[in-house]
């Protein structure tokens, strides 16, 4: 039975993976997704690397060495962290012995960030395939379950939005070497902070979580509040009101997208937060099973995050601890 119940979850995971994958490649081609470029610490993107994917390495008896760097590159951060994630997952994924390699190089204006692996490689007739749609490799349909073969793809379109290419050398039976390019930049005095530990950077934020799902509500709950997090839990549009008047600026606002109500949704609501606290506005994420074009337009119109069901603590620690962070240093660059 218990084996029975990991192959479902297995199949789950599988399922919410692809399911995702398809979504960003669409959003990618309707355009919803632009880059915003912005200097940013290369360090703090290889930090946060470690931290996602340590521990699937040392599961694999694989090291995972990541390159410590003080260049600091100008670029859209989320769509940067995303590629090179990609990147260590897959590399993590067709290695089965020794380890991956992620450093960078710094060039004339700009610096050269590399994943190796001492993996599988790729054959030399099917690099230039690797980026098409749906394109697993033999290989990897040999080796690996679940995807369907987007990754990649998903990389290149985002590296194209950021001006620059996904290189790759590989040799077959000894391992690839993917890298990008991205340009340099210069951090402001007046930006530059003590950077905290990534586990910390969600204790004490206050949030709001807005559900009419009861058992949704208490399992969301207690995952932020392990992280540290502060949670209040509203039920409507009056009920966010009454708690950002009475307790002040929130953080973070957590809404589903049915609140049970028919003339109330979590897009209203959100963005009713943005209001009320419209001098400091909080981070909003909507979430939501709904993969209609028309609400990811409203959302991303509205400077709203959307993040699809079902909910995986770590892709949501993930995104927490990024665009907090963001949010924190724009306010720290705004008070100077």
């Amino acid at each position: 039975m218990n084996t029975q119940i990991r192959a479902v979850d297995q199949a789950i995971e599988s399922l919410s993976k692809s399911f995702d994958s398809m979504l960003n490649l669409s959003r990618l081609d309707y355009g919803v997704i632009k880059p915003k470029l912005q200097t940013h610490s290369l360090q703090q993107l290889f930090e946060r690397l470690k931290v996602e994917h340590q521990s699937v390495a040392t599961n694999k008896n694989l090291k995972l060495n990541i390159a410590s760097t003080k260049v600091n590159v100008c670029t859209d951060e989320g769509m940067l962290y995303s590629i090179l994630s990609n990147l260590v997952s897959n590399a993590i994924r067709y290695t089965e012995q020794g380890g991956i390699l992620v450093g960078a190089r710094r060039m004339n204006n700009s610096v050269k960030i590399c994943v190796c692996d001492t993996g599988v490689g790729i054959p030399t007739e099917k690099l230039k395939y690797i980026f098409n749609e749906y394109q697993r490799l033999e290989y990897a349909q040999e080796r690996v379950t679940g995807g369907v073969g987007l990754g990649l793809t998903i990389s290149e379109r985002m590296a194209l939005l950021l001006n620059t290419r996904l290189n790759v050398l590989s040799h077959e039976g000894k391992g690839s070497t993917f890298s990008i390019e991205i340009p340099l930049g210069v951090l402001h005095k007046s930006a530059v902070t003590n950077t905290p530990m990534i586990a910390n950077l969600l204790h004490d934020k206050k949030v709001i979580i807005a559900d009419d799902d009861a058992i949704a509500v208490d399992n969301l709950a207690q995952v932020l509040e392990s992280w540290g997090m502060k949670v209040s839990i509203v039920l409507s549009v009056e009920m966010l009101k009454e708690i950002i008047r009475e307790e002040g600026f929130f953080d973070l606002v957590l809404s589903d997208y049915h609140l049970g109500m028919s003339e109330e949704n979590g897009l209203r609501l959100l963005q009713t937060a943005c209001e009320m606290q419209s001098a400091q506005p909080p981070v909003c994420i909507l979430v939501t099973g709904d993969t209609t074009i028309d609400l990811i337009n409203k959302a991303s119109e509205a400077n709203i995050k959307l993040l699809h069901k079902p909910i995986r603590p770590a892709r949501l620690r993930l995104l927490l601890n990024n665009v907090l962070t963001t949010t924190d240093e724009h306010i720290a660059v705004n008070n100077v």
